[in-house]
């Protein structure tokens, strides 16, 4: 009877020392987590990636230039020993295009309103008889 009673006392001892551990040190393992993943995402030059977590859990959010940007960060995030899943919240911004300015104005050559366009591309004037002045 004794038997029975240290081992039925000593599982309750293992559950409360369990407990106690797991309570405690799941704070510190997530800032840890969080820590190095901010960290790996940043020695790839993903600086602009924030990094939330929720236990062993990541979830990336913030908006990023282009899809293969978010896929990398989502891959360089699961490398991360320690993450259990990576929730990519990720969005994929187009960017305002460039202002292009054009050059000054040409000359018409041959009476053709479109100089570049010709020279450039190809394009033949008499294909196109509105285009001549």
């Amino acid at each position: 009877m004794s038997k029975i009673l240290i081992v039925i006392l000593g599982l309750i001892l293992l559950a409360i020392l369990g407990y106690f551990c797991i309570y405690n040190y799941a704070p510190n393992i997530q800032d840890d987590i969080h820590i190095r993943t901010s960290t790996a995402l940043a020695e790839q030059d993903l600086d602009e990636v924030d990094v939330n977590t929720d236990g062993r859990d990541i979830i990336l959010t913030s908006e990023v230039a282009s899809e293969a940007i978010k896929q990398q960060a989502e891959e360089y995030a699961r490398k991360v020993y320690g993450v259990n899943t990576v929730d990519n919240q990720l969005t994929v911004t187009v960017a305002p295009a460039e202002l292009v300015i054009e050059p000054e104005a040409q000359e018409p050559v041959q009476g053709i309103k479109y100089p570049r366009l010709v020279e450039e591309v190809g394009i033949k004037p008499e294909q196109y008889p509105s285009w001549e002045e």
